[in-house]
């Protein structure tokens, strides 16, 4: 009901109703009007309450309580509804939680379901599933509102409010508030107030009197307590700071840092307090001047007055005295006037400034501020008086979106932003812009245009304030300079200095040169089909959004297809928005097993003429997202079955047993599987545990094992279940293979009479046919034991016990040997033990026997070798030496076979003798004093006899060997020799010291450089002794008239007088100059231990010739620091010195520290360091003041006594640009400069920002402009360029950032640069050169460029050539005295004929609106790059200027005078700029080098005339075109060309085109030329 009637309230038929049934105190209202014929009352509101009587519902409504920043699970414990009548309930939340949030778990409690949810169910309550969450504030309480409701109906409704009580915790650390500089008087003292230093803490908790400081360190005075300065103060709190009973007394230098901790009871933090002491001051920090009322007051406060002042004063006791004025009003202190007041009354508001209502519109006071008697300052508060209306507040005019093209600019005009006051100029409406264009920037023209280039160009860019007035003169213009947006805007205040508008936003719609379209995945079901809506596609173009008339399916879908709902067989290509809004699009799903799917379409409009013609959409990608159903029945791909040995453990893979399901994940397919027949199947990681089921993930995974044990062919029967589907009952073959025994080796052994030796896998091994299971269970069972010994096994303890059963793992081990025992009776016996090798699983036995063979030449260690004694002979060198049996002894052989276990082998004492294999190398054996030659031999009786004896060869060696073998000669004649043992006897030569030392180096002598030390080396200081080593030859120094001393290399301090050959040989001998300029030599002596100098004659002088030290820098280069990064790494290409001397004693100290960062060496602050430490890259500059783009430190280096003295280094930051391509410029036109040529995409990806360049120093053969193609959303497209200071990143991006040249002549090829600093947030800045090439367009392929607009013109060339100019001029006179004349006479002819005649004017315009459609793509094609004056490519023919007004309608229709062209050429448009000078159009053909007339031609234009009387003004200064208004309506875009679509209509002739005969016809005002 929407109104009713006092008839019917009377008669009681006007009823309220509940919606619902309320179970809970429910509030409503409506508002209503009472209205007469003649009357209407105001607004009445009338309130009911309803207070529910039926109490059968019982409700618990709890509150939680919940850490701060924590969450808790509301749960039916504290909120629930009970009734007997109504079950399952909805809250909806009607007033949601202020600092915090609630969120409904998915069913497992992990996962969110619900996010920031505006309802809950109460199976969602009863499942613990509604989580509250802090935000983590300090508040102490929380609640929400909710309605809630029966599920499915609206039979019953209950409101009410769950409340949240927070449980604070001290988690915010102490955070400093105030951060200044104490100001102290020299030698003085200061009360510290809030405004020195100042915490707070945004735990509502704390107060100031919680936090607490400790001061640590107080270099430059001490803080003392103001009540007792005599007591010094190191904790206190921000209360008392506040109180002001902490000061601070100042001693030493004037300025220093106090640090101080800072806590609260639990967190702390750090700070520091500067202190700076001066000579006493009082300035003034504030004066922002009065405004005020005519006739009104207004207090002066502390906000527009304030002073700081290093006395420690109080605020009574700074006094502003008035020395003159005020004028127009009075000052008075509360309700007083007075001629002063203090500080303290500012603080206190006491201060007040009373206007007398005179017509004044200013007035000021002047004052001095006054200390204790001492005047500080003077200075002048002015006060503004506006009248009454000024306080009126600001009306918005005109605040509307406004159309702008991508990468184009537009002016911002009153009709689009216009803010009013009746009575206030427009200069002084001022708007400051509180958050700038995103995707774009704001330009404000200069209020004067010059047109000649050499003027400056002060265009403020990315403006941050400006007037209306600015808006009103079409100075403000927006630049888009972002690709692939949609829309920006801009948030500003404006204000008159008195009313303002706060948070006004204007807005641009911007059109993008790509349709961009943004999609939404499609959700379907598997099998099933969904609706594709408007949910789905959007177009992201808003400018485009009710332009786009159909889609185009680029790419159908390979999981379904697209239909109409009303044409279920049709697979759909195009469709329209009116089916996406209206439902009548579906995607059907083919039911095939996949996940997703996808479409490619692109959108079109049609009929869409402005800006462009139709368009087509970049394509766009709809994903499909398929929500498997599990209907697919899991089935057995691999079923091979499983072949494996007797006995073994194998994993079953997945080629012999895999499945598939299409829509089930492995892990979820499980084998339900029978008890194995043949073993048993089992985890990898748990082999002995038998198992039931399994999955496909695991098979794949390799975890499954069977084991076989018991039959040798079965398996197991399995199921295939995916948790829905189970498959048919299978079987899964399991083939077991017999093992066999194998002898892999079985060698003989030999044994040594009386020994054990151990029976290894060199002799014996026995395996399985299951090579995989290794021959560790393959056990031996002896079945005939040896015959002469015992097979025995070696325990842990090393100690043998006989065994008739071993493993072969035991024989790997070397467990086993056999023991000899038997009496050795003949030269070689034989022996063995049979055996049978078993193995689980393997049916047969391996039978086999293991020979053994005793023998005397068994080379097995532990045999005869213990018999037999060997050791070194020492012979001296040249002499002979007996042998003795303390180096050969056999004898121990003799008594082997004769009482050892061999006793039995010889009927008679056993002979040995001793034969030579090989004679020594350096001597010979002698045998009775023969020489004994190889093969020779000798007994053991000989060698006691001591009748052989080794000659040495008297040479220089010093060991010497020789070769032994003993054989057994047997008591049989007939049989060989028997070779027991072999070995060989060393023999060490002494050598005899017969040979005299000799100097090698012929003059001994070194060079030394001044102060230095040199090792001395071979080639310095020689002396060799064949026979003496290099360690026993010893130098001796015999005098003491060293200008230094020699030492050793690892002991420098302590001086030696010897030294040996060997120490020369091996560096360890130095000398260290002790800085003397004279030559200086030792007298030395050498000895080999025997001979004597005075034998040798080895008495020298070694002569030290001494140099100076040289000390030259040789590099001193830039040290570079890539942007973006902090530190860089000085190598000595940076800082490299050349010198003769030590390089480890050149010493870097640094006088003047880096400003910006620091120098480290290994990582540690230095303030010295040496060059080695430089050539081993130890020394880093890291840069801390991140503001700098240089830096640089002085040093002096030093060596010794020679210095370098301030040396300076530079530091410098190098931009992170890559220059991809070089820049061909040409002097002659404009050239883009693009981000191939200077790139700073990486810095602007490290920084996620827009990097800028700002140009330090221009190019000398050109200008850096930015050249933006203005909007056509309301004139017709032209050019806006600047010549500016500084370019982004996305300028160079897209490419409006041009070189200009200068036009100047060029005689060759030269180049050019541009320096500029690099900016990035976060970042340092860099300085960088960009070097390019600049041609003249001769050389290289002319570019042209559109036009300028007049803010930017660019300089007209003139031509060269004078005789051209000459004639130029003779023909262009004589054409204007003939024109001069017919104008006249036709002038004052049709003077009468054209009174009601409209004129179309007289400026050059095109109106064929379809022709710039048609021909967008060359638009900026036609320009002349310098000049401005349009130029025709050599397919565009000439045609003659269309002339064209707007003086009498704003649409621009076609002249009535027009001129015909012949042969139905079509007709070209020219530039609405294009200028109608005489000069300027025959430049314009020299300067165009596509123009159709030969530049050697004269240059003329005619101009037709009409009838106004202002024809001749109109010559000479042409008004500007003027479009018509821009609707913002996107139905009423301008129009296209009234003059017909069809070519042939569309010419600029009148009614009729042309005469028959092909001649053109004139029209009035057309002459022949």
């Amino acid at each position: 009901m929407e109104f009713y009637v006092q008839v019917e309230i009377l008669s009681g038929r006007l009823k309220y109703k509940l919606s619902a049934k309320p179970f809970s105190l429910t509030q409503d209202q409506f508002t209503f009007q009472v209205t007469t014929p003649n009357q209407v009352s105001n607004e009445q509101v009338f309130a009911i309450s309803y207070l529910p009587g039926d109490k059968s519902v019982d409700i618990t409504l709890e509150g939680i309580e919940v850490e701060e920043g924590g969450r808790k699970v509301i749960t039916n414990k504290y909120l629930e509804i009970r009734t007997l009548d109504y079950h399952g309930f909805v809250y909806n939340i009607t007033e949601p939680p202020r600092f915090g949030w609630l969120n409904v778990l998915a069913a497992n409690k992990v996962d969110t379901l619900r996010q920031h949810t505006l309802y809950f169910t109460s199976s969602e309550l009863a499942e613990q599933r509604l989580v509250y969450h802090h935000d983590d504030s300090e508040s102490r309480r929380d609640s929400f509102a909710f309605l809630a409701s029966k599920q499915g109906g609206r039979e019953f409704q209950y409101s009410g409010v769950f409340h949240i009580h927070v449980l604070l915790r001290n988690d915010q650390t102490p955070t400093r508030a105030v951060d200044n500089i104490l100001q102290v008087v020299e030698n003085g003292e200061k009360v510290l107030t809030p405004k020195d230093l100042l915490f707070t803490d945004m735990d509502i908790d704390t107060r100031p009197a919680d936090i607490k400081f400790e001061s640590r360190a107080t270099p430059n005075g001490e803080l003392v307590y103001t009540e007792d300065p005599s007591k010094r103060v190191s904790e206190f709190t921000q209360q008392d700071i506040n109180d002001g009973r902490i000061m601070f007394r100042h001693r030493g230098s004037n300025f220093g840092r106090i640090l101080i901790w800072v806590n609260d009871g639990q967190l702390w933090v750090s700070t520091e307090l500067k202190v700076r002491a001066s000579k006493p001051f009082v300035k003034i920090t504030n004066n922002t001047g009065l405004i005020v009322q005519r006739g009104d007051s207004v207090l002066l406060t502390h906000g527009n007055l304030s002073i700081e002042s290093n006395l420690n004063t109080r605020g009574q006791d700074l006094v502003f005295n008035i020395l003159e004025g005020p004028h127009a009003g009075r000052l008075m202190v509360q309700d007083k006037v007075q001629d002063f007041f203090t500080q303290k009354d500012l603080l206190e508001n006491k201060v007040e400034y009373s206007n007398n209502e005179n017509s004044s519109s200013s007035d000021f006071f002047l004052f001095k501020v006054n200390v204790g008697g001492t005047v500080y300052i003077e200075d002048t508060v002015h006060v503004q008086v506006f009248p009454e209306s000024y306080w009126d507040g600001l009306k918005i005019g005109s605040n509307n979106s406004l159309f702008v093209e991508e990468g184009t600019s537009i002016r911002i005009t009153e009709s689009d932003l216009r803010i009013l006051h009746g009575d206030i100029a427009a200069q002084d409406i001022k708007y400051t812009i509180t958050s700038g264009p995103t995707f774009g920037f704001l330009e404000v023209d200069p209020q004067t245009y010059l047109n000649q280039e050499h003027a400056p160009q002060q265009v403020l860019e990315h403006v941050t304030s400006f007037s209306q007035s600015v808006i009103n003169e079409g100075r403000l213009h927006y630049i888009q300079s972002s690709a692939n947006q949609t829309r920006d805007s801009f948030t500003f205040d404006v204000s008159n200095g008195i009313s303002s508008l706060q948070g006004l936003i204007f807005q641009f719609i911007i059109i993008p040169k790509e349709i961009y379209i943004e999609t939404r995945p499609l959700v379907v079901n598997e099998g099933s089909s969904v609706f594709i809506t408007e949910e789905n596609i959007n177009v992201l173009t808003s400018y485009y959004e009710d332009k786009i008339v159909d889609y185009l399916v680029v790419q159908q879908p390979k999981h379904g297809y697209i239909m109409f709902q009303q044409k279920p067989n049709n697979n759909v290509t195009i469709f329209t928005s009116m089916h996406l809004a209206q439902n009548k699009l579906k995607y059907i799903h083919d039911g095939s097993d996949s996940l997703t799917d996808h479409i490619c379409l692109v959108a079109r409009t049609a009929g869409v003429q402005w800006p462009d013609q139709d368009k087509t959409s970049v394509p766009a990608i709809l994903n499909i997202k398929i929500l498997a159903s599990n209907d697919a029945m899991p089935r057995v791909v691999n079923n091979t079955g499983l072949v494996l040995w007797a006995g073994s453990t194998v994993n079953i893979s997945s080629s012999n047993l895999a499945s598939q399901d299409p829509d089930t994940d492995p892990g979820n397919v499980t084998y339900s599987m029978s008890s194995p027949h043949c073993g048993m199947v089992s985890l990898r990681d748990r082999p002995g545990y038998p198992i039931s089921q399994f999955t496909e993930q695991q098979l794949r995974d390799g975890d499954v094992v069977f084991t076989h044990s018991g039959c040798y062919e079965g398996g197991f029967y399995f199921t295939l279940f995916d948790g829905q589907n189970r498959g048919p009952r299978t079987e899964f073959r399991v083939e077991v293979q017999q093992l066999n025994l194998i002898e892999k080796t079985n060698k003989q052994m030999e044994v040594f009479p009386g020994t054990e030796t151990v029976i290894t896998s060199q002799f014996l091994v026995v395996q399985t046919s299951n090579l995989n299971q290794g021959d560790n269970k393959v056990l031996f069972l002896l079945t005939e034991r040896p015959s002469k010994g015992m097979v025995m096994y070696r325990t842990d303890s090393g100690r043998s016990v006989e065994t008739f059963n071993f493993t072969q793992a035991d024989i790997n081990l070397k467990r086993i040997v056999y023991r000899h025992t038997a009496k050795y009776m003949q030269y070689q016996e034989y022996d063995f033990f049979k055996f049978e090798a078993v193995a689980d699983y393997a049916p047969y036995r391996l039978k086999s026997v293991f020979n053994i063979v005793i023998s005397l030449t068994s080379s097995q260690p532990g045999g005869i070798d213990k018999y037999v004694k060997i050791s070194n002979l020492l012979s001296r060198e040249g002499s002979n030496s007996t042998l003795s049996s303390r180096n050969i002894n056999i004898s121990g052989i003799i008594d082997f076979l004769t009482y050892g276990p061999a006793s039995g082998l010889m009927n008679e004492l056993p002979m040995l003798r001793v034969k030579l294999i090989s004679v020594p190398d350096h001597g010979t054996l002698l045998l009775r004093g023969k020489m004994l030659s190889k093969g020779d031999s000798f007994t053991q009786n000989d060698v006691e006899a001591g009748v052989v004896v080794y000659s040495h060869d008297h040479s220089d060696s010093t060991e010497d060997k020789v070769k032994l073998a003993v054989f057994l000669l047997p008591d049989l004649s007939g049989q060989r020799d028997l070779k027991v043992y072999e070995t060989s006897m060393n023999i060490s030569i002494t050598p005899v010291n017969d040979k005299k030392p000799f100097l090698v180096t012929k003059t001994p002598s070194m060079v030394v450089v001044r102060g230095q030390s040199k090792i001395l080396t071979k080639d310095m200081l020689e002396v060799q002794d064949p026979d003496t080593e290099p360690k026993d030859i010893r130098f001796t120094m015999l005098d003491s008239g060293l200008q230094g001393r020699l030492v050793y290399a690892n002991s420098p301090s302590l001086p030696i007088s010897t030294f040996s050959q060997q120490d020369i040989n091996d560096g360890r001998v130095m000398y260290v100059h002790d800085g003397a300029t004279s030559q200086t030599q030792f007298y030395f002596s050498v000895t080999d231990g025997r001979y004597q100098p005075r034998e040798t004659g080895l008495s020298r002088h070694f002569r030290i010739h001494v140099i100076p030290l040289s000390l030259e820098l040789k590099n001193q280069s830039l040290i570079c620091l890539e942007q973006g990064t902090t530190t860089a790494i000085i190598t000595s290409a940076n800082m490299g010195v050349h010198s003769n001397g030590d390089r480890q004693r050149i010493l870097y100290t640094i006088k003047e520290k880096p400003k910006a960062g620091q120098l480290l060496v290994e990582d540690n602050p230095a303030d010295s360091f040496y060059q080695v430490n430089i050539d081993r890259g130890e020394v880093i500059y890291r840069q801390t003041d991140m503001t700098y783009a240089n830096d640089s430190f002085l040093t002096d280096i030093s060596s010794l006594d020679y210095r370098l003295n301030n040396v300076m280094f530079h530091v410098s930051v190098t931009p992170l640009v890559r220059m991809n391509e070089q820049l061909l410029a040409a002097i002659d036109s404009s050239t883009a400069i693009k981000s191939n040529h200077l790139d700073a995409t990486k810095l602007a990806g490290l920084t996620s920002s827009n990097p800028v360049f700002h140009i330090l120093d221009k190019p000398k053969h050109g200008r850096i402009k930015r050249i933006i193609r203005t909007s056509r959303t309301r004139t017709k497209r032209s050019l806006r360029d600047r010549e500016i200071q500084h370019f982004t990143q996305e300028d160079l991006s897209n490419g409006v950032i041009y070189f200009v040249g200068s036009n100047t002549g060029l005689t060759s090829n030269t180049s050019d640069e541009l320096v500029y600093r690099l900016e990035a947030p976060g970042v340092q800045p860099a300085k960088g050169v960009f070097r390019f090439a600049v041609i003249s367009s001769g050389i290289t392929s002319w570019a042209p460029l559109p036009n300028s607009t007049p803010t930017g013109h660019a300089p007209v060339p003139v031509a060269t050539r004078k005789d051209i100019v000459v004639a130029s001029c003779v023909v262009a006179s004589l054409l204007l005295v003939i024109v001069t004349a017919i104008i006249i006479v036709r002038c004052r002819k049709e003077k009468y004929n054209g009174q009601n005649r409209h004129s179309n004017g007289h400026i050059c315009q095109i109106s064929g609106d379809k022709f710039r459609r048609r021909h967008q793509n060359n638009f900026d094609d036609v320009y002349e790059a310098r000049t401005g004056i349009m130029s025709l490519s050599k397919d565009q023919p000439m045609c003659t200027p269309h002339l064209a007004s707007d003086r009498f309608g704003r649409k621009t229709n076609l002249s009535k005078h027009n001129l015909s062209l012949t042969n139905g050429q079509q007709q070209q448009p020219l530039n609405p700029s294009d200028s109608d000078s005489w000069l300027e159009s025959s430049r314009s053909r020299e300067t165009s080098p596509s123009s159709s007339i030969p530049p050697s031609l004269p240059a003329f234009r005619v101009i037709p005339l009409c009838e106004s009387e202002l024809a001749a003004s109109h010559l000479l200064d042409p008004p500007p075109f003027v479009p018509p208004p821009f609707n913002r309506n996107s139905n009423d875009m301008p129009p296209s060309s009234e003059a017909g679509s069809n070519p042939s209509e569309s010419t600029l002739l009148g009614e009729r085109s042309s005469l028959s005969g092909g001649q053109p016809l004139l029209r009035r005002n057309q002459y022949w030329v």
